[in-house]
């Protein structure tokens, strides 16, 4: 009796009876796909860096990104990247920076966007040495890093 009360109820609830239950569609066929005979690129898709990030304790990190590489990313004309703080965890970093080249920018030792902000950076902080100066201060401030390429499908 209590299987039988069980089963009504939940087709009840499911808005069919017990006696008559429907069987779900068919998944559709997806397209069959054509031969490719020319190349493609992808269309609709942005590439980004995304680094993880761990400081050494005193390195002020966040405050070499605030107030020295994203005045200089912004007077070069290129993506300021968009900066993460974990609230649970470890204390770390996540930094994400748009390709704006795409994975051709991968094939660059210094890609386009790259260069633009090294020259921005060194005219903001009295020349190159000290570019690079502060560059290092950065990078020795690092305990741990990792580093992917991802992608997002944008719209049209």
């Amino acid at each position: 009796m209590k299987t039988l009360f069980a089963l009504g109820a939940a087709a009840l609830l499911a808005g069919t009876t017990a006696v008559a239950q429907t069987k779900p569609a068919a998944p559709a066929t997806p397209p069959a796909m054509a031969f490719p005979t020319t190349a493609k690129k992808v269309e609709g898709v942005r590439y980004l860096t995304v680094e993880t990030i761990t400081a050494k304790p005193g390195a002020q990190l966040w405050k070499i990104i605030s107030e020295h590489f994203n005045p200089a990313a912004r007077a070069a004309g290129v993506p300021v990247p968009v900066v993460y703080h974990s609230e649970t965890g470890p204390a770390q970093t996540t930094i994400i920076t748009p390709l704006t080249g795409g994975m051709a920018d991968m094939e660059y030792e210094f890609a386009p966007d790259d260069v633009k902000f090294m020259a921005a950076l060194a005219k903001q902080e009295g020349g190159q040495d000290k570019a690079m100066a502060l560059i290092q201060q950065y990078q020795d401030g690092i305990a741990t890093r990792s580093r992917e390429i991802v992608h997002e499908h944008i719209g049209k």
